[in-house]
């Protein structure tokens, strides 16, 4: 049949929309997409005899000394480098560990082997070798830092002392080898995991149109079932459930291997996948199958993504096999902290506010944030230098040290004698040079010798060197030699407050010191500041409002606490409270105890007149330390922190530069904050970003605790910097425990479910490193960026041959902005689409008067395919598919800017064109006549058994009808005092009934009329009998007959620190006894217990003699229950239900 006129005519147009909407040579395919991330912390290298040197393991500060540790770290290692090599020896090219540097912490004793630390640290660790974020049984997962794209390095890996050292722990996660390597290739070479984690589906439509397990290789076999083993069920269309896995069958190691980033505790994992067509087809890679790797690198295999890497893009093989046996080196500062050495610029160029704000800065750091006992010195330089501070313990003589600030500028610029002197005081002091932390300050440009270039790497001497630049004036050799010492590098920018942070920053050197809150500027005309402070801050609280230089007589402040108690000048102050005019500074300090909940600053002019002048506020609070009974260690309150990184330290457009903000309590990550990016730099002022933790665009994986945003709004050459602001909210933002930070983990061999638990409202500031733009395109003039591309594109197949395409807007220039249009192709040869061949089809929108034309074949029937919405949008679209069969449709959607630039294609996603299963969709068989028999008999006598329990049950109970007396309510009777009628129900499997519980497991009381404080029994065992013993848990406290008093509830001591007492050996554990016990109300009615099975505490409980479980305090005093639970990987995030099982890392095993 020929097509209508009406359809040819529709038909025309369309062309010649599309000949408008595609330049000349447009329609060639984009260059991949993938942001370039500079691990500038890492100092691995690659020899040419292929091994790797400059490794760094560095071992937490609170991890027990422990020899053995070490020696378990070596023999691992050492047995790691063999294997490596073996692994990746493709035509001669394995890689293997030279030399490999260990970081013993200054918490342990010194050792004559022990080498002096010189650039290492923690914070610049390859290896982290640290205590567990949590006590669930997965809490020995390895696990990498990789928030960057795919081919581009992570930021550590993270192990735990018992994961060396005790090969139980170990076990759930396979050979050592298997899973090292695993994280090795995350961490080195940017490649992701091939099982299904996240939001990835655990089955997908293959090309047969058959439901296919998400594998590496489609050889692996093995069978579906759900976790708790019983059998799947299948839609109309044969997908199964929701909850069916797909469970390897591992005793088959001969007939099939796979990668080693899928499941790597299967003994058949034991290479990589490739795409080769010269590869056995054991571990050929599987490219259709929906995970991490496929979706971020592009279908292709772990193989193909490592030749690509500069570690295997140049092999000349050497014929012979190296020592594979690396030299371990033992470092290890001589000191509890290193020296601090300030270089501050007192040229000309530094007089008026640059030079009043730094000594504003420099008071706080010396009076507050440097410890005692810590080294601290000071030089200034112009045309030459001098001596202002000479290296010495920071005591208590802090504010006569401060008083020695410069109080003048004039002069010229010589950075490199500044630098010099500084070295020389430390000698002078006799201090050593190795390890010393400088932070060079300066607005200018070099005017006068010696200059940077002059400083020689043998001056230096193992300095690691901070900078700071002042303006757009300041040289960019700062950033040169910030690089060469492993230092960072900074923007301080006239009118803001980044300083005090800055230096907080810099010279806290671990995470016990002090925390920012926030720190801003703020026009001097009435102003009143609220922020949030949460209960995990909890510690001494620092408020510093900054005036201009002699004007602080002019202004009043004042601070109101949560509890509306203020503080001020004039007023009456609490014992922990303390007001101080600081006037050679122009500071107002505040000292309080921070309390959980929201503050408010006001500042008053005294007159009517308004100034131009800008003021700062800096709030900061000192952490609370819990001392260790062993005396090895003092154990700080773990904060929620924030950490900021800009992927390259120079960059020119069209290159991608990444701003990431990771917020996390230690190791375990905060989702759901708000994050801002302010960043400032070029001709044209500031740039407001917000980061997102959601998986789309910049962004690579949702909910873990890494938040993202891509900067393209360039306005200059030059330095840009940027400073971030992260706010949780209650009820919105939430720990989840169970996961880590970045998560790229190990697979495990157990199902672990995790824990979404409520932050509570806060908030932070932080500086992040500067960069430095270079070239013509970063004057912003012209469109050098494409659409990003789309990476969660999802098909589902309906009933009346239609697939439904979701997906996330992308933008016009990367994720922002609006594309132009999309392109919408559709196949039935993955390849063929993959490969992006001209046959694929291209959809177009057909309107509803036009769909009877019977020429049509797939088109689509709803969605704006030529009005994209706005970046990160959700898109829909409905596709009309042309027939059943088989098979399976496959599609991809790229999308075109107004220059005509096209994005990379999106993922592909596919649906079943075979036709639906009239019968019941949730059956997975079909008895036959042969087996329906067995199975109606079976029910038949299933019922009149459930008949004879029931009748029994029913006569037991008339039997204790008239009981009704108090204890009834313990053993879970009906009372008939109006208690609560079978107060305890079973949970998760255990069991009571009218006579106690028994088997008494996690019994959760239904009816808020009943038992409160007694709200959860335990299971007693021969080692475990710890219900009601010393671990808050409480004997059921009866309800009291009607017209009878309520009882009293008990209180508690508000800022008590309790110990924890572990479940399993009834031992304190100092580790998680930090946190603090929070206020609770005095008393409370049963009839507002508000779920009390639900209600968070804070600690792990009050000694034995106390009888009343804590509850977290939410910012405004209310008991609150916690938020849905958030949805992750394998393992599914669960709503904390018992009182205990919260911040004090008490936790269900489940």
């Amino acid at each position: 049949m020929a097509p209508s006129v009406s359809y040819l005519a529709f038909l025309a147009s369309t062309v010649v929309l599309l000949q408008m909407c595609y330049p000349a040579g447009a329609i060639q395919l984009p260059q991949p997409q993938n942001p370039r991330y500079e691990n500038q912390q890492s100092r691995v290298t690659l020899t040419e005899d292929r091994g790797y040197t400059q490794l760094l393991i560095a071992i937490g500060e609170y991890v027990p000394e422990n020899p053995t540790l070490i020696s378990a770290i070596r023999e691992v290692f050492t047995d790691l480098s063999a294997y490596l090599y073996d692994l990746t020896n493709e035509d001669g090219g394995g890689v293997y560990f030279k030399d490999i540097g260990i970081l013993i912490p200054d918490t342990w004793s010194d050792r004559p082997e022990y080498q002096r630390r010189t650039l290492e640290s923690f914070s610049v660790s390859d290896i982290r070798v640290d205590l567990p974020p949590n006590t669930l049984p997965n809490r020995d997962q390895p696990g990498t830092n990789k928030p960057t794209h795919c081919g581009a390095p992570g930021l550590y890996v993270h192990i735990t002392p018992e994961y060396f050292i005790d090969i139980q722990a170990a076990s759930p996660y396979g050979n050592r080898n298997q899973t090292l390597a695993h994280e090795w290739a995350h961490y080195r070479w940017g490649v992701f995991d091939e099982y299904p984690t996240g939001n990835y589906p655990h089955f997908y439509p293959g090309s047969d149109g058959k439901y296919e397990a998400t594998k590496c290789v489609a050889a692996i076999q093995g069978r579906k079932k759900r976790s708790n083993l019983e059998d799947c069920t299948y839609d109309a269309f044969g997908k199964p459930d929701d909850n069916c896995r797909f469970i390897e069958d591992s005793t088959q190691t001969e007939t099939y291997e796979g990668s080693l980033m899928y499941k790597q505790f299967l003994p058949q994992m034991r290479s990589f996948c490739d795409n080769s067509s010269h590869v056995d087809p054991a571990i050929r890679h599987n490219a259709m199958a929906t995970n991490e790797q496929n979706n971020l690198c592009s279908s292709r295999s772990i193989w193909e993504v490592l030749r690509d890497h500069s570690d295997f893009r140049t092999v000349e093989p050497s014929g012979q096999i190296p020592d594979l046996v690396p030299n371990f080196r033992l470092i290890k500062s001589q000191a509890s902290r290193s020296p601090v050495m300030l270089v501050l610029d007192t040229s000309g160029s530094m007089s008026s506010q640059r030079l009043h704000i730094l000594r504003q800065a420099s008071y706080n750091l010396i009076t507050r944030v440097l410890k005692n006992g810590q080294m601290f010195g000071a030089v200034s330089f112009e045309s030459t230098a001098q001596t202002i501070i000479t290296t010495q313990s920071i005591g208590a003589d802090r504010r006569g040290l401060a008083n020695l600030l410069p109080d003048a500028a004039d002069g010229g610029t010589s950075i490199g004698a500044g630098i010099r002197q500084g070295i020389a005081d430390l000698v002078s002091s006799g201090h050593q040079t190795e390890g010393a932390v400088m932070i060079v300050l300066t607005d200018g440009s070099e005017g006068e010798a010696p200059f940077i270039k002059d400083l020689t790497i043998l001056e230096l001497n193992g300095v690691t060197v901070h900078t700071i630049a002042i303006g757009d004036d300041a040289t960019q050799s700062l950033e040169q030699l910030a690089t060469i010492t492993g230092g960072r590098t900074f923007e301080h920018n006239d009118n803001s407050a980044a300083l005090f942070n800055i230096f907080t920053e810099l010279a806290v050197q671990d995470d016990s010191g002090t925390l920012t809150i926030f720190s801003e500027p703020f026009n001097l005309n009435n102003i009143t500041r609220t922020f949030s402070v949460d209960r995990f801050s909890a510690g001494r609280m620092t408020i510093l409002v900054g005036f201009p230089a002699g004007s602080i007589g002019s202004f009043n402040v004042s601070v109101i606490k949560p509890d509306m108690t203020i503080i001020d000048e004039d007023g009456s102050l609490e014992p922990s409270d303390s007001f101080e005019i600081v006037d050679d500074f122009d500071l107002i300090q505040i000292d309080t105890l921070s309390m959980a909940g929201d503050w408010l600053i006001e500042v008053t002019p005294l007159s009517s007149a308004t100034t131009s002048f800008t003021g700062t506020m800096h709030v900061e609070t000192n952490r609370v330390f819990v001392p260790n009974t062993n005396g090895q260690a003092r154990l700080p309150m773990l904060p929620i922190l924030a950490d900021v990184k800009w992927a390259m330290a120079s960059m020119t457009p069209s290159e991608i530069q990444t701003v990431t903000v990771t917020v996390h309590q230690g190791y375990t990550p905060v989702a759901g904050a708000s994050v801002t990016v302010l960043v400032t730099g070029g001709s044209e002022g500031t740039t407001t970003l917000s980061a997102y933790d959601d998986g789309v665009g910049a962004d690579v994986r949702a909910n873990d605790g890494v938040y993202s945003a891509f900067f393209t709004q360039f306005k200059g050459e030059g330095r840009y910097s940027l400073q971030v602001t992260v706010v949780g909210r209650r009820g919105t933002t939430k720990l989840l425990v169970g996961s880590r930070v970045g998560q790229s983990m190990a697979a495990s061999s157990s199902t672990v479910k995790l824990e979404a638990i409520d932050t509570g409202s806060f908030e932070r500031t932080v500086e992040g490193n500067s960069f430095v733009c270079t070239g013509e395109s970063c004057q912003g003039n012209s469109d050098v960026y494409t659409p990003y591309r789309i990476g969660d594109l999802r098909a589902t197949r309906s009933a009346n041959m239609t697939a439904m395409l979701t997906f996330t807007a992308t933008g016009d220039d990367l994720d922002h902005g609006t594309a132009l249009f999309y392109e919408i192709r559709m196949s039935t040869d993955f390849d063929a689409l993959l490969e992006m061949s001209p046959d694929v089809e291209v959809l177009q929108y057909v309107p509803e008067d036009m769909r009877n034309d019977t020429t049509l074949t797939a088109y689509v029937i709803n969605g704006e395919i030529n009005s994209p919405q706005k970046s990160r949008s959700k898109e829909t679209f409905h596709v009309a598919l042309p027939k059943e069969g088989d098979f399976s449709y496959i599609f991809s959607v790229v999308a075109i800017d107004d220059e005509g630039q096209r994005s990379q294609q999106s993922n592909l996603a596919s649906v079943t064109a075979m036709p639906p299963i009239e019968s019941d969709p949730l059956k997975q068989d079909i008895p036959t006549q042969t087996t329906i028999w067995p199975i109606i008999l079976g029910v038949i006598l299933g019922l009149i058994i459930l008949t004879i329990i029931a009748l029994l049950l029913v006569k037991r109970r008339e039997s204790k009808k008239n009981a009704g007396d108090e204890e009834t309510l313990h053993k879970g009777g009906r009372g008939n005092n109006g208690g609560a009628s079978n107060a305890y129900q079973p949970a998760r499997g255990y069991r009571s009934d009218g006579d106690g519980i028994k088997e008494a497991g996690k019994v959760q009381n239904t009816n808020s009329r009943g038992n409160k404080n007694g709200a959860f029994a335990y299971k007693a065992s021969n080692e475990d009998k710890y219900a009601n013993q010393n671990r808050g848990g409480q004997t059921p406290v009866p309800r009291p007959r009607q017209g009878h008093d309520e009882p009293e509830q008990p209180t508690y001591d508000d800022t008590a620190i309790y110990p924890f007492v572990s479940v399993s050996t009834g031992e304190v554990d100092e580790c998680h006894s930090a946190y603090q016990f929070t206020r609770v109300a005095e008393t409370t009615p049963y009839d507002s217990v508000q779920e009390a099975s639900k209600i968070y505490q804070a600690n792990p409980g009050p000694p034995a003699s106390q009888s009343r479980i804590g509850a977290v305090e939410s910012d405004d005093d209310r008991i609150y229950d916690d938020a849905p639970a958030m949805d992750s990987d394998q393992e599914d995030y669960e709503e904390v239900s018992h009182p205990s099982d919260t911040m004090n890392r008490r936790f269900n095993r489940m």
